[in-house]
């Protein structure tokens, strides 16, 4: 069983196919015109079928790890008199033929035209050739050395062939082991090549990526590629520019640049999701909030389905929304219009945004009817939800499991029956408002406390008694100053002889859950063996932004706090850590990762992200889940009142011995 291939780059030159020759010869590749020859073992018959060939294109030329999915193609072979089987395929002059193979037939090499030099008419490789082999051999995990040599070669036929420099460095430096050695001959050979290529800015831009993708390095190649204008960067590299860029104002230019000039890149929705976070993360400042809108407005003027699919239009118009809502309730009813039809976008108006849009209007007279529909429709969507299978979506704001979406759809359905409760009180119905809040009673999570401290509220003014357990259980959720200060006001009267509340909250708190964390370095914890009198569990996921973008901020947290005997661990709810390993520089904190088991997340009730939840003396004394506005300095004052009664507390003792 023989098989053969020829190329040849003259067009003009037909190529003839001599079985006996061209089957007995080495086989070289050469040209624009591919020939597949195969000879069977036994004689053909001239009513056999033909065998198919399958073949791959590729219509691109490396430069900086582009690569478009090749197009797979079949064709019929013809037979030559009953000698053999021949097809002769033309290659496009901007494609190359990656692979082929003849179905059905055993013993085949999916990869053959990939060991074959492409040769000129003047026997010298053509540019590429070694560079295309050397990648064909390192995904075979062949001999390092050999694939260094083969792209060393490629480099000394044609210097310009910049891919091949980020892989030769990169690869060396891998294969040297990361030494600092290895890190100063790459340096000493790419300052050659510089004085060599002048300062190409292609060539900058290539030893940028190897920076980036061979030595982690990302200051390094954004200082590099600093003078080189955006709209002549590689994508990759424009995305490298607007994550190191400490001024807004570049980094909006950078994503500009970026977004009109790449509108399909898979990088240019999240460069703008990440960007709008960064606004919506920042809104104490004034200034910020007023550019994140006008920078929201332009999301939705572009109108690119890259952005809706990635629901990058989603949250512009949540941001949108808001920012209007809080000047003035019928700013942002244009917003809401949409929402009120029967074929409204499903997938941008999701029913987060339908809670978010009901909740701004449950406490407004006006607007109840309107908070009451929306909120309906919430419900509405996650029952039509609940029906279908868990699709992984980009940029979840709940956690990618089961368990965790029936966790976050019995949330959301509570929630929308809190705002229900809301919207009626609002408008003087009290017996509706208590029988959406007892519905809501039995699902909500994320708005436990607001929705325990409303029900306190409601049953003071109907004179039930419960009312105290109910702001007692609010507190036990999330403490707070309103709360306290309103139980104080109105209920402490009625507090019987030697209770407070601290003595009710304490009975109220909830235990902690046991668990068993994995951490970086491999080591486990367990609760039971935390030092910490206080231990505040963060939980994220590289595929949310929001979640990733908080962790600087729970970074400065840990390092006011830490001294003080607070624990702090970022739980990834969803990719064991694959993400932080891959990419050190980017995760450079102190802070501790870890996983945890499902069973923790179900134990906890985590289904949004970004979560925290702080533990004290085995009790958890905080949670919130989801975010929310001022999501970092909420976590902040819970953590100071919980120091300020552990030092009260501690320090009772001391003064008791001054007095003796």
């Amino acid at each position: 069983m023989l098989f053969s291939a020829c190329l040849t780059l003259d067009p003009d030159d037909t190529p003839i196919i001599d079985a006996e020759t061209r089957i007995k010869r080495s086989s070289t590749v050469i040209g624009d015109t591919f020939n597949v020859v195969y000879l069977p073992p036994e004689p053909i018959d001239s009513n056999q079928s033909p065998p198919t060939v399958v073949y791959t294109f590729k219509f691109w030329q490396p430069e900086f790890f582009e690569s478009e999915s090749p197009q797979i193609r079949r064709a019929k072979m013809e037979n030559y008199r009953n000698l053999y089987w021949y097809l002769p395929i033309a290659i496009p002059s901007s494609a190359q033929i990656l692979s082929y193979y003849i179905a059905d037939i055993p013993n085949q090499d999916s990869l053959a035209t990939e060991d074959y030099l492409i040769y000129n008419r003047a026997g010298k490789p053509v540019q590429w050739s070694h560079y295309r082999l050397a990648h064909a051999l390192l995904r075979r995990k062949a001999n390092i050395d050999t694939v260094l040599s083969l792209l060393k070669t490629e480099l000394s036929l044609y210097p310009n062939s910049d891919d091949a420099y980020i892989s030769y460095w990169s690869l060396y430096f891998q294969h040297a082991g990361r030494t600092d050695e290895a890190l100063a001959t790459i340096e000493r050979e790419i300052a050659e090549v510089r004085r060599q290529r002048r300062d190409d800015p292609r060539l900058l831009e290539a030893i940028s990526l190897m920076y980036i993708y061979g030595m982690n390095n990302r200051r390094r190649a954004y200082e590099i590629t600093r003078d080189i204008p955006d709209t002549y960067l590689h994508p990759l590299n424009l995305y490298n520019r607007f994550l190191i860029e400490p001024d807004n104002d570049k980094r909006e230019l950078a994503l500009a640049a970026m977004t009109e000039k790449y509108p399909t890149h898979p990088l240019t929705p999240k460069m703008n999701l990440t960007h709008l976070l960064f606004y919506l993360s920042n809104q104490t400042f004034s200034s910020y909030r007023d550019r994140g809108a006008i920078f929201a407005e332009s999301i939705l003027n572009r109108r690119l389905t890259a952005l809706r699919n990635a629901r990058v239009n989603t949250y512009a118009i949540r941001y949108l929304f808001d920012y209007y809502a809080s000047l003035n309730p019928s700013k942002a009813l244009p917003y809401v219009r949409d929402v009120l039809r029967m074929d409204y976008d499903r997938e941008v108006y999701d029913p987060l945004t339908l809670l978010g849009f009901a909740a701004r209007y449950a406490d407004t007279k006006d607007y109840a009817g309107l908070a009451i529909d929306l909120a309906s429709k919430a419900i509405e969507a996650i029952e039509a939800d609940k029906q279908k299978p868990l699709v992984f979506r980009p940029e979840p704001e709940f956690v990618q499991t089961e368990a965790a979406r029936r966790l976050f759809h019995q949330d959301v359905i509570g929630c929308a029956y809190y705002y229900i409760g809301k919207a009626y009180l609002s408008i003087g119905d009290d017996k509706s408002a208590l029988a959406n809040f007892r519905e809501a009673e039995k699902t909500c999570l994320s708005q436990q406390a607001e929705l325990y401290f409303e029900m306190a509220k409601l049953l003071h003014k109907l004179k039930d008694g419960a009312a105290l357990d109910y702001a007692i259980k609010s507190l036990a959720v999330k403490n707070s100053d309103a709360v306290q200060a309103w139980l104080n006001t109105s209920l402490k009267p009625k507090f019987k002889k030697g209770e407070s509340v601290s003595s009710l909250l304490s009975t109220a708190l909830r235990s902690a859950p046991p668990f068993s964390l994995t951490l970086l370095n491999g080591k486990t914890v367990s609760s039971e063996s935390l030092a910490n009198p206080l231990t505040l569990l963060y939980f994220w996921s590289p595929n949310s932004t929001m979640s990733k973008l908080l962790l600087s901020e729970l970074q400065l947290l840990s390092a006011k706090y830490r001294a003080r005997g607070v624990g702090f661990f970022a739980i990834d709810t969803e990719d064991d850590l694959r993400t932080v390993k891959s990419s050190p520089e980017e995760f450079a904190f102190s802070i501790p990762f870890a996983t945890a088991t499902p069973e923790m997340i179900v134990d906890y009730q985590v289904s949004l992200l970004p979560s925290v939840v702080i533990i004290k003396s085995g009790k958890i004394i905080y949670r919130q889940l989801g975010y929310c506005k001022d999501f970092v300095s909420q976590v902040e004052v819970a953590l100071q009142d919980a120091l300020l009664t552990s030092d009260a507390s501690t320090a009772l003792p001391n003064e008791k011995k001054r007095k003796r």
